[in-house]
């Protein structure tokens, strides 16, 4: 089944996944870091979180690609850290790499997290991606309990699209942890209220 783009993009947001438009994610020619930049800023003015944060600029994107360095036990290959690091040298984007953004993280604890990260996405030469971190900042944080209560009111307040049941399912799990977290036995040998 073949879904709409605006049915999907519903979908996503209601779970808070930050998926680039394809504009961002060009397959076979390179593109100005600028273009990126401007087209990432454009989308970024039409999501919750983004367009209440700072725009990306070209200068931000280079000084995070000088700063970042490889660590020792990196699933970067000496190959794809060059690539990266040429961007910040040519101001371009070799094919099939983006600018991405995440706007929700759970760690699987206590909390989720509202969170604003750029990504610069690169594919491997195993197929699969790596994001190198551009920006990360921490917006705002919730319960278990808050944030299954907030996803209530957006199925609510949301007509019904494909995919519906796996946010039900989410709601069910951070009630499920919420409950298991609160009965786990403090440091002292008490148990959480």
């Amino acid at each position: 089944m073949r879904l709409f783009p605006p049915v999907v993009g519903i979908a996503l947001a209601l779970v808070g996944v930050g998926v680039p438009p394809a504009a961002e994610l060009p397959d076979n020619t390179s593109v100005s870091l600028a273009k990126a930049v401007r087209t990432f800023n454009a989308s970024a003015a039409s999501n919750p979180i983004g367009k209440e944060q700072p725009p990306l600029t070209t200068d931000e994107v280079i000084a995070a690609i000088r700063a970042w360095s490889r660590p020792k036990d990196s699933p970067v290959s000496e190959e794809l850290h060059r690539a990266f690091k040429r961007i910040a040298a040519t101001r371009k984007l070799p094919p099939s790499t983006g600018l991405e953004r995440i706007t929700h993280w759970d760690p699987g604890d206590s909390f989720v997290f509202d969170v604003w990260w750029v990504r610069l996405a690169m594919p491997k030469a195993d197929g699969g991606t790596y994001s190198f971190p551009i920006r990360d900042r921490l917006i705002c944080s919730r319960t278990l309990v808050e944030e299954a209560d907030r996803l209530e009111k957006v199925l609510r307040e949301t007509p019904p699209v494909p995919g519906r049941y796996r946010l039900e399912d989410r709601i069910e799990r951070l009630r499920e942890r919420a409950e298991a977290t609160r009965l786990q036995p403090t440091s002292q040998g008490n148990r959480r209220q």
